[in-house]
């Protein structure tokens, strides 16, 4: 989500808080989030009927979670999380993260006196750019144009069905897509840091998505205080169905994953795979089961593979869609 986007859901969410407190809300019939801000005041009326005030938390992380706080008229506490999609059913990405997160937030542990490379850093290191600069090269354009305007150029003629260019993209595509599993191939074998996976997994859970959000609450919480300060969570889900929009719930599970599972850990697709799909996972203490949290891939969010905006995408894998 861009951060233009970001901005009116915030809006939407603040309005949100208006309309259970029943002031005016900050947006207006006609606006691209308004019908989705009347179903969640419908479906949370309903739902808790005895509100005495609400309140906007959104962003604010360590002591409260969710956008929105509830307190109810016996000061019983209710902390809402609201998703909104224009989609039927999809809940689409959960998040869009720093392509260099994995070592950013120290997901893996690299051995005593050395490091992990970062993504961009294995990119620079195996020269990627200029391979790829090399191959934008057997386009002729005159003139000249910069690395993404030119990429985005040939994008444009082999989405009108210029042969040559189609081969270009699809040579730029196979090199990117060869980058990203030879890096999931390099970070495989190091070892889980499950302490600060359990927290990135609660970050991305709770919205807590930027980077300096996410640092400053790895920093300030640990693992322990997560079961009990974190349980009384409802994501609540808008998605537009036959013209409607249609409000959903999901429970938090945090508590039930962090009472009745250990060993997490990122399970990489395997090497003879051209899948870029990894997942972080747990295991069940009694049953030893597998459970799979979320799953994310590294990607190339504009143009295409390989040219502007690398990045990771994060969604719910089947733990949380049980």
């Amino acid at each position: 989500m861009g951060k233009h986007e970001r901005s009116e859901i915030e809006l939407m969410e603040k309005s949100v808080t208006q309309r259970l407190n029943k002031k005016n809300a900050l947006i207006s019939p006609g606006d691209k989030w308004y019908e989705h801000m009347e179903a969640f005041v419908d479906f949370i009326r309903r739902k808790y009927p005895r509100i005495a005030e609400a309140h906007h938390v959104g962003n604010e992380y360590g002591t409260e979670m969710g956008d929105i706080k509830l307190i109810m008229e016996d000061k019983a506490a209710h902390y809402l999380e609201l998703k909104s999609s224009e989609t039927p059913f999809g809940r689409g990405t959960l998040a869009n993260i720093s392509q260099d997160s994995v070592t950013e937030y120290e997901l893996l542990i690299p051995p005593a006196g050395s490091k992990i490379l970062s993504w961009s850093e294995f990119r620079e290191l195996r020269g990627l750019r200029p391979a790829i600069q090399a191959v934008l090269n057997r386009y002729r354009i005159a003139p000249s144009l910069r690395f993404e305007d030119k990429a985005r150029y040939i994008r444009n003629k082999a989405n009108a069905g210029n042969p040559h260019a189609k081969e270009v993209i699809a040579i730029i595509t196979d090199l990117a897509n060869a980058d990203k599993k030879n890096y999931i191939n390099y970070i495989k074998d190091y070892a889980p840091n499950e302490e600060n996976i359990i927290k990135f997994v609660f970050c991305l859970l709770n919205g807590i998505h930027t980077m300096p959000e996410i640092k400053k609450f790895m920093g300030s919480v640990s693992t322990s205080d997560l079961k009990d300060r974190y349980e009384d969570l409802t994501t609540l889900y808008a998605n537009v169905q036959g013209g409607n929009v249609v409000i959903t719930e999901r429970k938090s599970k945090i508590k039930a994953m962090l009472s009745e599972h250990h060993r997490f850990a990122i399970l990489f697709p395997e090497e003879s795979l051209e899948s870029n799909n990894n997942y972080i996972v747990c295991y069940n203490k009694v049953t030893g089961g597998e459970k799979r949290l979320l799953s994310f891939v590294f990607h190339w969010k504009n143009v295409c593979q390989g040219i502007q905006t690398p990045c990771i995408n994060v969604f719910l894998a089947s733990y949380f869609k049980e």
